[in-house]
């Protein structure tokens, strides 16, 4: 199932590549720069996109520098200014996930807004429509949050309880899924986590107190999700459980004990929805 969301996203990178080739002048071997989780969170998904990008440029007309952004902002910000300051790159690919790419935006120079082109590898965020010199390859949230939900109701759920992390990211799923509620007919509280946190008693206390149909954990972070899914299980939690974030197949399997019954979407890198419902 991964393998496809893969496949979406490197066959939208190689278009991407295409159309920057084809602006290129002539007789130019163009150079492109990427800005890859290569270690740290998200390394697999990183290595799978050299492996496009090899396979790209073994019949193109161009050249990759590929830097490390660890997934993190200012690994990010350090990658891009190599790319753009030594490498001399005008294009870059890169990097995952709207708060590096919002972090790397507003590090750019005026001058780099002008010469530097940036194709985010991050959903589509409202805010993005006012970026100069960025251009982001996947859907809003919003759009990817609402695929989700067909399930929800086929399934006949009401009533729910979000919980997501501190912070902006945390704040804009909040916001999506007020309007969400009110497009399916769901009520929903809510509770905001610190995912460095290693105890969560009084989040999952306080969510099976309301005694909801299903209780959404969107912190974006899996380690926490699956905590939090522990926690719920070992106290009795009897409704249904879903992670509506991207999870590797892998991890799935690892983790399938703590997983059973828990409905996991697979759609942060699709424009449509896989999922597991693991028994």
């Amino acid at each position: 199932m991964i393998e496809k969301c893969f496949a979406v996203t490197i066959i939208l990178l190689l278009s991407a590549c295409a159309l920057i080739e084809t602006a290129a002048p002539p007789s130019t071997k163009t150079k492109i720069g990427a800005i890859l989780p290569l270690s740290g969170d998200w390394s697999y998904f990183g290595s799978e996109i050299v492996k496009g990008i090899d396979l790209y440029i073994e019949n193109a007309d161009c050249s990759f520098v590929i830097e490390d952004s660890k997934f993190e902002s200012k690994d990010s910000i350090s990658a891009f200014k190599k790319l753009v300051e030594i490498n001399e790159v005008n294009y870059v690919f890169g990097p995952f996930g709207p708060e590096l790419s919002g972090a790397v935006y507003f590090f750019q120079t005026s001058d780099d807004k002008e010469t530097v082109t940036l194709v985010g590898f991050s959903t589509w965020a409202e805010e993005f429509r006012k970026y100069e010199n960025m251009l982001c390859l996947y859907p809003s949230p919003l759009y990817q949050m609402r695929k989700s939900f067909p399930y929800v109701q086929q399934e006949g759920l009401k009533t729910f309880h979000l919980i997501v992390a501190e912070g902006a990211q945390g704040q804009l799923l909040q916001n999506i899924m007020s309007g969400i509620s009110e497009e399916y007919d769901l009520t929903f509280k809510k509770s905001k986590i610190d995912t460095t946190n290693t105890e969560f008693h009084t989040i999952t206390s306080r969510a099976m107190q309301e005694k909801p149909d299903f209780i959404l954990l969107a912190t974006i972070d899996h380690a926490t999700n699956f905590k939090l899914v522990k926690e719920f299980k070992e106290k009795g939690y009897a409704g249904k459980l879903i992670i509506p974030s991207d999870v590797e197949e892998k991890q799935v399997q690892e983790f399938k004990d703590i997983l059973e019954r828990t409905c996991v979407f697979e759609h942060f890198l699709c424009n449509f929805v896989n999922n597991w419902i693991l028994s």
